[in-house]
């Protein structure tokens, strides 16, 4: 099963991450810092083929609601025999960021869906879920209450670095008085919370694409010209 700080229907999460393009770590030097929202990276990774099958492997995890020890035997029959290899702590970094990555994806999805226009009425409450290098800002925010509407959210949701397993859930402000949680109207700035790896562009990520081509080589070029003209955004 998928961790349970990650359960939710995984439609929305299969969906953003098979539309990732693969981009060899030597072609990312002259991309934004929000390429992570549409290209699919491992550092130091300069094979487009080993990285689609990592993100075959990430994604067939996704689909059939795998977990570390499963994408890791899958990583030695396929990966390794690909001429590559990773340390046990570096496939852990690569599952979890890809597959939290992929489910926040979903869950701001969900949160959009749910508030709609009305993200006046709403608060998202912060949910702290300890890891082995928990950050202490992240840890003062449990269970306090943020507006919806609040700039504090312009980089999206948690996870907001790498090991982080923070989460939130979308509350009505009226019951989350009545539940007595704290409503925070003056929270830490973002910049502090979120590395720069995990913060959502504000821009849209097919006019990222689009910003990007001119870098790219030749044959990547067509590869993301391809994803422009599909629908990759619902």
């Amino acid at each position: 099963m998928v961790e349970s700080w990650l359960r939710l229907p995984p439609e929305r999460a299969l969906k953003y991450l098979a539309n990732k393009v693969s981009i060899p770590a030597e072609e990312l030097s002259a991309l934004t810092n929000y390429f992570h929202d549409w290209a699919f990276t491992v550092a130091n990774l300069n094979s487009a083929e080993i990285l689609d099958a990592i993100k075959f492997l990430l994604t067939d995890s996704l689909q059939r609601g795998g977990n570390l020890d499963t994408f890791n035997k899958q990583f030695d029959r396929l990966v390794e025999r690909m001429g590559w290899s990773a340390n046990g702590n570096r496939r852990r970094i690569i599952y979890q960021t890809n597959i939290s990555q992929a489910y926040r994806y979903g869950r701001q999805k969900e949160i959009d869906r749910l508030i709609g226009d009305n993200k006046s009425d709403w608060v998202l409450v912060w949910r702290h879920r300890d890891s082995p290098n928990f950050r202490i800002l992240h840890k003062q925010l449990h269970n306090k209450a943020i507006p919806a509407d609040h700039n504090f959210w312009k980089y999206g949701l948690p996870p907001c670095g790498f090991g982080c397993r923070c989460t939130v859930f979308a509350l009505r402000k009226e019951r989350a008085k009545k539940q007595n949680i704290e409503i925070i109207t003056n929270p830490p700035n973002p910049d502090t919370i979120w590395d720069r790896q995990f913060r959502r562009s504000p821009i849209d990520a097919k006019e990222l694409m689009r910003e990007a081509l001119p870098k790219l080589s030749p044959s990547l070029r067509e590869q993301v010209e391809q994803r422009i003209r599909e629908k990759i955004d619902d």
